[in-house]
């Protein structure tokens, strides 16, 4: 079955704002001593989310570390987008996890047509 190009439009805005809704209600609610974690699992491995890209509807680009702190990019089809998200306990005298970034097609500031070189 295929959607009109607007209603997928629509129901990707709505996840984005979602998304973006719900993990800053997890940063806001944070304790001094809480950290917010996101993962995706890959299939593969387990990796920890730093920023969370939607360059186009459909397409999201995540910028991770592997549980070795290799820094890696992983792309996914918004529908196969799994995202675990984690509030935890920070150890004594650890210094607080990176925020989570999250970036919009309308944020970036490179072009979509922008050639890797």
């Amino acid at each position: 079955m295929s959607f009109p190009q607007n209603v997928i439009v629509g129901l990707a805005k709505e996840m984005q704002d979602d998304i973006r809704m719900r993990l800053k209600r997890l940063l806001d609610s944070l304790s001094p001593d809480e950290d917010l974690i996101v993962y995706y699992f890959d299939g593969v491995e387990r990796l920890n989310v730093k920023t969370i890209v939607f360059r186009t509807t459909t397409l999201v680009a995540l910028d991770t570390d592997d549980a070795s702190g290799n820094t890696t990019i992983t792309f996914c089809h918004l529908d196969a987008l799994k995202l675990t998200c984690k509030v935890v306990k920070r150890q004594p005298n650890q210094p607080p996890k990176n925020k989570i970034g999250f970036v919009t097609g309308d944020d970036t500031k490179l072009p979509k047509d922008t050639p890797l070189t």
